[in-house]
C-alpha cells in the first residue's frame, strides 16, 4: 500500500508478483468497516510442447493438492471429459436440488466436498447406499449409471462445490447456489423493519433509495460472526438478533431496496423492496 495514496483516499493493495498461493478473497477495511471484497485469480496458462518419441512430458501442477489432470485427445469420443470445470446448479431456498452425475460405476460411487475430499455426504455400492441427513442417492439409479445427488431441501449451509467420484476417479464437480429471494414489505411510520440475513457471517446490507444517484447503492451495515457494524447514521437504530437485523422506527425516507449480500461468495441472498406509508395528519 502507498502511504501517499492512502492520504488521498486511495487504499489500493498492490501484489508485486502474483502466484497461486496468493489466490484468495481480500477485504479492504477502514477502522471496523468493510469497504470492498476483491477476489484475485490467476489467468489460465497455456503452453505448447513439442516432444520426440520416447521423451518425457512434464506437467507443472502449480499447487500441491486438489488437482486433477484431464486428457482430451483431438479425436476423443469420451463424453465425460469436462468442458467446464464446475457445473452450476441453482435452486430456490428450501426446494429439492438435483446435482447431476452420469457414469456407469461398478465400484463405490460417492459425493464429497470439493474443498475436503474426506467429507462424504453420500455413497453407493453394489449392495446399498448411505447418505448424510438432507442428502440422498438412489440405489436403483446408481445401478443404471445415474449417480445424481439429491439435496432434499436446499438451505444456505448447503451452498458448496461437490465432487462426484467413482472409485478414486473424479467424474464431475457441481456448484450449488440458492436463488436470490425477493420480498415486498409495507410498513407504517414508526414500525420496525426486520431483515433476515440468512447466514451469520460475511454479510453486508446495501440500501438503494428510489431517488438514489448511486446505481450500486450504499453499504449501511456489515455482519461478521454476529458482530454488527453500521454507518454512523444507522448505528443508533439497528440491532442484531441471531441472523435478523432490525431497523427501528422507519420513516418515509427509509423506503427503497435493501440488499442482503454474502460477501464471501459474492451472492445476493435477499432483496427487500420496502415502502413506508405516508402519515396523514387530520
Amino acid at each position: 500500500m502507498s502511504h501517499d495514496q492512502y492520504l488521498k483516499g486511495n487504499l489500493t493493495l498492490t501484489i508485486t508478483a502474483a502466484d497461486y498461493s496468493k489466490r484468495n478473497t481480500y477485504t479492504c477495511e477502514c477502522d471496523d468497516r468493510d469497504i470492498i471484497d476483491v477476489h484475485l485469480r490467476i489467468e489460465t496458462m497455456i503452453s505448447s510442447v513439442q516432444l520426440n518419441p520416447g521423451e518425457d512430458l512434464q506437467l507443472d501442477l502449480h499447487v500441491p493438492e486438489r488437482v486433477k489432470v484431464v486428457y482430451k485427445g483431438e479425436d476423443s469420443a469420451d463424453p465425460h471429459v469436462p468442458v467446464s470445470a464446475v457445473t452450476p446448479v441453482q435452486v430456490k431456498f428450501n426446494q429439492a436440488a438435483a446435482l447431476p452425475c452420469e457414469w456407469s460405476c461398478s465400484l463405490e460411487a460417492k459425493w464429497t466436498l470439493f474443498s475436503n475430499g474426506d467429507v462424504v455426504v453420500a455413497r453407493c455400492n453394489q449392495t446399498s447406499c448411505w447418505s448424510e441427513e438432507g442428502f440422498k442417492m438412489s440405489h436403483d439409479q446408481y445401478l443404471e449409471g445415474d449417480l445424481t445427488l439429491t439435496i432434499t431441501a436446499a438451505d444456505y449451509s448447503m451452498r458448496n462445490t461437490y465432487t462426484c467420484q467413482c472409485g478414486d476417479r473424479d467424474i464431475t464437480d457441481v456448484r450449488l447456489s440458492i436463488e436470490t429471494m425477493t420480498s415486498s414489505v409495507q410498513l407504517n411510520p414508526g414500525e420496525d423493519l426486520q431483515l433476515d440475513l440468512h447466514v451469520p457471517e460475511r454479510v453486508e446490507v446495501i440500501y438503494k433509495g428510489g431517488d438514489s444517484a448511486d446505481p450500486d447503492g450504499e453499504q449501511i451495515c456489515t455482519v461478521d460472526r454476529r458482530s454488527l457494524n453500521c454507518t454512523a447514521e444507522y448505528t443508533p437504530r439497528t440491532s442484531l438478533t441471531n441472523t435478523v437485523l432490525t431497523l427501528r422506527g422507519v420513516n418515509s425516507t427509509d423506503g427503497g431496496n435493501y440488499i442482503v449480500r454474502d460477501t464471501g461468495n459474492n451472492e445476493d441472498l435477499h432483496i427487500y423492496s420496502v415502502s413506508v406509508r405516508r402519515k396523514y395528519s387530520v
